[in-house]
């Protein structure tokens, strides 16, 4: 049995993979932002911390737009959500959150896209 060219049978498996991992860095930045130590000058120091306590490799944190937005929003430390930063009075981690979150919100409608003009094409042939 053959699979159609372009479909990803493994995407189930990386969507699992990436939120475990997310709930992991998650929880580990809430256990950090506890402590008074937990203060870090730029996103490799907060990589470095994550990488170590966690065993998760540091080229894999930092190339992750998912997890990277999750230690820009952390050394941004803002009350509000990322989306609604002000850019006159952000900081330069809070900017480089911004456009993480939505360099994400990009990809995932260009993904969104291809599926219906897929579907679409489906059903102008069926």
């Amino acid at each position: 049995m053959s699979v159609p060219k372009g479909v990803n049978n493994f995407k189930q498996h990386q969507i699992t993979t990436v939120d475990a991992t997310r709930a992991l860095i998650q929880a580990e930045l809430n256990d950090v932002k506890g402590r008074a130590a937990g203060r870090f000058d730029d996103i490799d120091a907060v990589v470095r911390h994550v990488a170590k306590v966690t065993g998760i490799h540091r080229t894999t944190l930092k190339r992750n737009t998912t997890y990277r937005r999750l230690f820009r929003e952390y050394l941004s430390d803002q009350s509000v959500p990322t989306e609604i930063a002000k850019p006159k009075a952000a900081t330069l981690e809070q900017l480089r959150a911004v456009i993480a979150a939505r360099e994400l919100t990009i990809r995932t409608q260009a993904h969104q896209l291809e599926m219906l003009q897929a579907r679409l094409a489906e059903s102008e042939l069926g």
